[in-house]
């Protein structure tokens, strides 16, 4: 993912994790504008710190749970 200085850094940093790993498009790779480099490190390094990894999408979840199973039906 590329991240340049006009970004909205909130989506950006949400964008990180929107597929999971289950996609050729998740976000294995940061390249981040100098000028927000630091604004976009405090906001996605606290991302990154609340996921949960591993939980199921077949118990309750929060937000910030990620899953090896990515449809409900898979359950």
């Amino acid at each position: 993912m590329i991240v340049l200085a006009d970004a909205d850094l909130d989506a950006a940093v949400d964008g990180g994790f929107f597929n999971q790993g289950e996609a050729c498009t998740a976000a294995s790779r940061l390249l981040v504008e100098r000028p927000v480099y630091e604004t976009f490190l405090a906001r996605f390094g606290p991302a990154v710190a609340r996921l949960r990894v591993g939980a199921s999408r077949c118990v309750p979840r929060t937000a910030d749970d990620t899953s090896p199973t990515s449809q409900p039906r898979h359950c």
